[in-house]
């Protein structure tokens, strides 16, 4: 099967974290040139555009960026016991110039492609710990995928 990307992703091989909206914490899996795939507490709406701000050691970094797709994840266990729900959000950057993207690269330091074994080709990675977290009744969740 063809790969339809624009452009390679780039596993994230350390904790990247941000926000969603302004307010929704969000966990960075991959990014690329055009795009970025984010785990969030909350379903995102497709086709919807927001601001989406990342943490850097030189500050925060903003970019625009519309909802593709945004999916459930996942029921993980936290560490107090409770089951999460994880979304996943693939979302596309509006007008990213040349320096954020430099920015972004500087952030990421020396990335490994995920197409070279990293984490999210394979989908057996181990879960990373990090915000992204929301208590969930797990029947509840059962009931609305069956």
């Amino acid at each position: 099967m063809n790969d339809r990307r624009r452009s390679e992703r780039i596993s994230v091989g350390r904790e990247i974290v941000g926000r969603v909206r302004a307010t929704v914490p969000a966990r960075v899996v991959d990014i690329s040139r055009h795009g970025v795939q984010v785990e969030i507490p909350a379903a995102l709406r497709p086709s919807v555009a927001c601001d989406i701000c990342i943490q850097a050691p030189d500050g925060e970094l903003r970019v625009r960026a519309r909802v593709q797709r945004c999916r459930a994840r996942a029921l993980a266990p936290s560490e107090g016991g409770e089951t999460l729900l994880v979304y996943r959000a693939g979302m596309e950057f509006i007008g990213l110039d040349d320096e954020t993207w430099r920015q972004f690269e500087k952030l990421l330091g020396s990335p490994r492609s995920s197409r070279e074994g990293g984490e999210g080709s394979s989908g057996g990675g181990t879960r990373r710990k990090g915000p992204v977290r929301i208590k969930v009744d797990p029947e509840f969740i059962r009931k609305r995928l069956e």
